[in-house]
């Protein structure tokens, strides 16, 4: 239970940022622990702390790290100590800022794709969201097949195969424009071998009759 107002708490966390993370960032476990015990009356939930590192985000004050391969855990750094190509906030998206909002959430969301931690996809979901990135296509949903829009697990998938949607892509709205970030990642929906699309039926004809004409 949180015990003492976040903006109280901001000069805390920044100081720890300032020390702690000269070479390395610090997690939000490890930001909790030390808080703890620095401030053992603010009693912070780890939904508080998220509340509270993203706002100092926002702000500029502090820098998100998404987490590289192999490692499921996003890292804070001081805003005077983070490495110059991790995402940062930007205050008002403006035009001329457009095209470092579409690289900022680029990254994170090639970072949600690539995480196979939960609790690290729902904070990466946050952050796309309240950038302004919108999630596109529902697990379970079935589709057809398009490439310029769809990654499919299955290499051999052919335009208007059914396929179904295993995780959301992410669009960016009001760039301006519409801006797609990711593809939504999709897989061969079990009829599909059974009854192939049309357009698959085309394509393997068109094959075919390649094959007989140059032989």
């Amino acid at each position: 239970m949180l015990t003492t107002p976040l903006p109280e708490l901001t000069g805390p966390v920044l100081d720890l940022l300032e020390k702690k993370t000269a070479k390395a960032g610090l997690t939000l476990r490890q930001i909790r622990n030390q808080l703890s015990k620095s401030s053992p009356e603010a009693d912070l939930t780890a939904e508080a702390t998220r509340d509270l590192l993203h706002s100092l985000w926002e702000q500029g004050s502090i820098a998100i790290e998404p987490p590289a391969q192999g490692r499921r855990e996003i890292r804070f750094w001081h805003a005077r100590h983070a490495p110059t190509q991790l995402p940062q906030a930007t205050p008002s998206v403006e035009p001329s800022a457009g095209e470092a909002m579409k690289s900022i959430c680029g990254q994170l969301a090639t970072a949600y794709h690539d995480s196979d931690c939960e609790d690290t996809k729902k904070e990466l979901y946050r952050l796309l969201f309240n950038l302004g990135a919108e999630p596109v296509g529902k697990p379970g949903q079935k589709l057809a097949f398009k490439g310029r829009n769809h990654e499919c697990s299955d290499a051999n998938a052919l335009p208007g195969d059914p396929v179904k949607v295993t995780e959301p892509g992410w669009m960016l709205r009001n760039c301006p424009g519409d801006y797609q970030l990711s593809k939504i990642r999709v897989t061969i929906s079990s009829v599909s071998r059974e009854s192939p699309g049309v357009w698959a039926i085309f394509v393997s004809a068109a094959r075919i009759f390649a094959c007989r004409s140059g032989s």
